[in-house]
């Protein structure tokens, strides 16, 4: 639904300066208002007379309803340059956005100040929409006001579970964590050097009835776990420290 700009307001309060002692005998054309009017006499509405002033009435009653019927469309009084608007008084533009006053602005309040005035008017419904994707905690709420005791959440390795009896993550880069193979033939087999390695190898004779041997274990970077000699020794290191 497109929303247009407000062109009808509300000139005045309506009987406001009329008088409230009404007599037995009322004067022609002075103005009356019944400030005891009961529930009772509200429900039941105005009485028939055969002559009233019927153009005063019927322009009250269409700028009455006029503002009512787009009350009940928008839900919210478009701006209007004709309305006296007060701080804080709300009015939505026909952007579809809702404006707080600032300031009070209007014919009779300091001037008309379009809601483009940032000085007089804010973008309210952006001001709801930013608290709403608020996540660092707007309200100040403490974690005793939801029933929680107070956390920290600065962890260590020790704090999540992780201990030095885990083992690492098996990759590719030197570092802990780091998985090759090693091979050696006719010569001493040492770990790489550095940290501590965990190793398991093979090895074999260079004729066809030599014996196989296999080995695991961990040691220190650079130890050497197999001699060889005419042989052949291979397997795969991970180094864990």
């Amino acid at each position: 639904m497109a929303i247009l700009e407000r062109t009808i307001s509300m000139i005045a309060q309506w009987a406001k300066n009329a008088t409230t002692t009404i007599p037995t005998n009322k004067i022609e054309n002075t103005p009356y208002r019944n400030n005891s009017l009961t529930v009772a006499q509200a429900e039941t509405g105005q009485g028939y007379a055969a002559q009233i002033d019927s153009p005063n009435y019927n322009q009250r009653d269409w700028l009455i309803t006029g503002l009512l019927m787009q009350i009940e469309k928008c839900g919210l009084l478009p701006y209007s340059k004709l309305t006296n608007y007060e701080q804080n008084a709300y009015t939505l533009g026909t952007n579809g956005i809702i404006y707080q006053a600032l300031l009070p602005s209007g014919p009779n309040n300091g001037g008309v100040r379009a809601l483009t005035d940032t000085g007089y008017w804010k973008n309210f419904s952006g001001t709801i929409s930013d608290h709403i994707n608020n996540k660092s905690n707007p309200h100040g709420v403490t974690a005793a006001q939801v029933g929680a005791s107070a956390s920290n959440h600065t962890h260590t390795l020790a704090s999540l579970g992780i201990n030095d009896t885990m083992a690492p993550r098996p990759q590719n880069t030197t570092g802990v964590g780091q998985w090759r193979t090693i091979y050696a033939e006719g010569s001493n087999l040492a770990l790489p050097s550095g940290g501590t390695w965990a190793y398991y190898v093979l090895t074999s004779g260079n004729q066809i009835n030599s014996p196989s041997t296999f080995r695991a274990g961990t040691a220190a970077g650079g130890t050497i776990t197999d001699t060889p000699g005419v042989g052949r020794v291979f397997g795969f290191a991970w180094r864990v420290a």
